[in-house]
């Protein structure tokens, strides 16, 4: 006697979706656990990284030298006295930021690696010694400002370091052969304000010389903000896995097994700039992995120092400076 067989009861569409689902938040969970022990470690590293360059200096913006002279002006005010408008003219201060017509800069940069724990972080001195020329423009007019109106005896020259904590061995400034008095602070905007200037002899007359050299601590890597007319920088180190970047590259980078060296030629005319201006270059905008990060000066204007009438002048910035960028990499970060 045959039996006829029951029908196979198939599952709907929507228990296997469900079933799908199920396997795919199961296999979720070790996914899930592995990407938080990754993020831990990243943190753990960075954390790391932070407590052994606090001591040694972060990465460094180099920027300058830049010669700074203020000028008097004048510009119309509108006020309301006693109910009625009022219109007078009245005499200001600003600076005039003169930018090399020729700026070369040779680096030289000793890495160090430091450990703490299963981390580690490069670390680096670099031994920067450069000359710029500058030389005021003959039709400076066109630019709105007179030579006559510009006060020589309170003129400066500036050179900036983003993280003024690595200038432990200072730096020097010497003007046409003659050594300059150099003082903390008041460094270029592109480098956040720090950084060291002097007070220059200078009346504008022919061309000026100024030759310049630090040695800056820093970790990570070591960026230049081009300014001028024509910015020549060579930069070499033992180091063998360097990171090239930012708006300028290297013209033919060498890379071997005893180092790096690289040169870049920078003109005018990439940069957008004119040679004189009422406003200050400012901090280069961070790179893609946010490892360049220049905080810009706070600037308390000198009218609220009190010293408007006096002689004060506002620091004036303006848009944010290309710069060009060695980073130090570690060829195999696990964290």
């Amino acid at each position: 006697m045959e039996h006829d067989e029951a029908p196979r009861r198939e599952r709907s569409p929507g228990i296997k979706l469900l079933f799908v689902g199920l396997v795919a938040l199961v296999l979720m969970v070790p996914l899930l656990l592995v990407y938080a022990l990754v993020y831990d470690r990243q943190d753990q590293s960075r954390t790391a990284q932070e407590a052994i360059n606090a001591g040694w200096g972060g990465a460094q913006v180099l920027s300058g030298p830049v010669v700074v002279v203020p000028f008097r002006t004048t510009r119309v005010q509108n006020e309301t006295v006693d109910g009625k408008a009022v219109t007078r003219v009245v005499e200001v201060e600003k600076l005039l930021y003169i930018s090399p017509v020729r700026n070369r800069l040779s680096t030289r940069i000793d890495p160090q690696e430091r450990r703490k724990s299963i981390y580690r972080s490069v670390l680096f001195t670099a031994a920067a010694k450069g000359t710029a020329t500058f030389l005021l423009p003959a039709d400076i007019e066109r630019f709105g400002v007179t030579r006559e109106r510009l006060m020589w005896d309170r003129a400066e020259v500036r050179v900036g370091a983003s993280d003024a904590r690595g200038l432990t061995a200072g730096g020097t400034i010497v003007a046409d052969g003659r050594a300059l008095e150099v003082q903390p602070g008041k460094g270029p905007a592109a480098s956040g304000g720090q950084g060291f200037f002097a007070f220059l002899p200078w009346d504008g007359q022919g061309r000026l010389r100024i030759d310049y050299a630090l040695d800056v601590r820093g970790s990570g890597g070591i960026s230049l903000v081009p300014r001028g007319g024509h910015t020549q920088w060579d930069v070499k180190s033992s180091w063998v896995n360097p990171s090239f970047s930012g708006s300028f590259l290297p013209d033919e980078p060498q890379v071997s097994d005893a180092g790096f060296s690289a040169s870049y030629t920078i003109d005018k005319l990439a940069l957008g700039q004119p040679p004189v201006a009422m406003e200050d270059v400012g901090a280069p905008t961070a790179s893609g992995d946010g490892s360049l990060r220049v905080e810009q000066p706070v600037i308390t204007p000198a009218s609220s120092a009190g010293n408007g009438a006096a002689g004060g002048a506002d620091e004036v910035i303006g848009a944010a400076g290309h710069a060009i960028t060695v980073d130090l990499i570690e060829p195999v970060n696990l964290y």
